[in-house]
């Protein structure tokens, strides 16, 4: 997204509303049931409540970012890319980690 106008004009129409992004990916991550999405190590998930709209719970992090993505690249015709990074703390792996994540770019 092309920020320029947004730095020229000071007015929210002319950017991404950061408050609504904000929700987007809050929805996606509580699965808009205030629970936070199951990143059962299963493949096809246990728990949790899922991206929302009764989607299937997230067995990844690779999902939920990927969920992430989609919901903000839908919020405005003007976004053309999204950088989206999800950790996932206390995992079980051997060693000393703090968390282990992903980051994804996606673009129209």
């Amino acid at each position: 997204m092309d920020l320029r106008l947004a730095g020229a004009s000071d007015d929210l129409k002319d950017t991404l509303d950061y408050a609504a992004a904000y929700a987007a990916v809050r929805g996606v991550v509580e699965g808009g049931r205030g629970r936070p999405v199951s990143l059962a190590a299963a493949a096809g998930g246990a728990g949790g409540s899922g991206g929302g709209g009764g989607a299937r719970p997230c067995a990844l992090v690779e999902q939920v970012a990927q969920r992430c993505a989609d919901a903000l690249l839908a919020m405005d015709a003007r976004v053309r890319a999204v950088r989206v990074g999800v950790r996932k703390p206390h995992v079980a792996v051997e060693g000393v980690v703090d968390s282990l994540g992903v980051e994804v770019l996606r673009r129209r």
